[in-house]
C-alpha cells in the first residue's frame, strides 16, 4: 500500500508539472504562434505606371505585359503581384536582372483570391525564371477576374 501511494504521489507531481510548464510554454508562444497563422491579407502588387487614361494605361500594359485596375480616377499598370514577402523579392530579383523599372505596391485582397494566387506562387517557386512570365500572367489574370477593371 506504501508503494502505491508513493507512485500515486509520483504520477500526480509529474502530471501537475508538466501542466505548468506547458502552460508557461504556451503563452510564452501564443503571440508568435498566431503571427504565423494569422489570416494577413497584405499582399503586393509590381506597377509600371499610373495613367489618366484608359487607352494610355491598355498601350503600356500591352507594352509589358500587364493589366491595367482602375482604381479612382487613375489607371494603374501591374506587371506581377505577390502574396508574400519572400516572393515579392524573387520576383524583385527577377524583374531587376531584367532591367525594368517597377513600383511596388501594398495592396490588400480578399482571402480566397489570395488562396488563389498562392496556388500559383507554389508553381512560380519551383520553376525555372525562364518560365516565370508565364506564371505570372496566370496570376494576374486571376487577379484582374476579381477585381473590376
Amino acid at each position: 500500500m506504501q508503494k502505491i501511494k508513493k507512485v500515486f504521489k509520483m504520477v500526480l507531481f509529474s502530471s501537475l508539472l508538466g501542466f505548468i510548464l506547458g502552460f508557461i510554454t504556451y503563452k510564452n508562444y501564443a503571440k508568435q504562434i498566431e503571427m504565423v497563422f494569422s489570416s494577413d491579407n497584405n499582399s503586393y502588387a509590381f506597377q509600371v505606371g499610373v495613367y489618366n487614361t484608359l487607352d494610355s494605361a491598355e498601350e503600356e500594359a500591352n507594352n509589358a505585359n500587364g493589366i491595367v485596375v482602375k482604381d479612382k480616377d487613375f489607371y494603374r499598370v501591374y506587371i506581377a503581384l505577390a502574396t508574400n514577402e519572400s516572393l515579392k523579392n524573387e520576383i524583385s530579383a527577377y524583374y531587376d536582372k531584367q532591367g525594368i523599372n517597377y513600383y511596388i505596391r501594398d495592396l490588400e485582397i480578399d482571402e480566397y483570391l489570395k488562396n488563389k494566387l498562392s496556388v500559383y506562387e507554389a508553381v512560380l517557386s519551383s520553376v525555372a525564371e525562364s518560365d516565370y512570365s508565364l506564371v505570372i500572367n496566370k496570376m494576374l489574370k486571376e487577379y484582374e477576374k476579381g477585381v473590376n477593371v
